[in-house]
């Protein structure tokens, strides 16, 4: 729908990418398609809405998926999937392709999460959490930051 209404479409898109990629990252289960609209501005050009519902839903349900979106068709058939069980780099990668994001423009957009690890932990740490719920919130967030930076790799050696 972004590629049909949208004028602006690739920075829309990119967009819609950062935001699935944040709700990965954070965990939040509830960030299924309702969470992401269109709206006509004055205007009447369509554009991405503000994102909202941008939260961590695993603190409240621990067994939750880590995303309510299935990023493509046949995401968890893909080799890295398959193997682990749980979306890497590729599978992200393969999305933006999808999408029609240029890779380098892919690639900054899941590098820039890495970059901000540090402002993030600081944020959880200085928020009014539980000390519990704080270093569960940390650790999720490292694993899916170390999880969008692994490649697959299929040596035979």
């Amino acid at each position: 729908m972004i590629k049909q209404y949208v004028a602006a479409d690739i920075p829309a898109l990119e967009r819609f990418f950062q935001l699935v990629v944040f709700n990965y990252i954070f965990s939040n289960g509830d960030a299924h398609l309702k969470n992401f609209s269109l709206i006509r501005s004055d205007n009447g050009e369509y554009q991405l809405t503000p994102a909202y519902d941008l939260l961590s839903s695993v603190i409240h349900t621990p067994m939750e998926r880590d995303t309510a979106l299935d990023l493509y068709k046949g995401d968890i058939a893909s080799a890295f999937y398959s193997t682990y069980g749980y979306y890497g780099r590729e599978n992200f990668l393969e999305l933006a392709r999808r999408l029609g994001i240029l890779p380098k423009r892919a690639e900054r957009i899941l590098n820039a999460f890495q970059e901000k690890e540090q402002a993030i932990y600081f944020m959880v740490q200085h928020s009014f959490l539980s000390e519990k719920v704080k270093t569960g919130y940390v650790n999720n967030v490292k694993d899916k930051i170390k999880r969008i930076q692994l490649y697959f790799s299929l040596s035979t050696s």
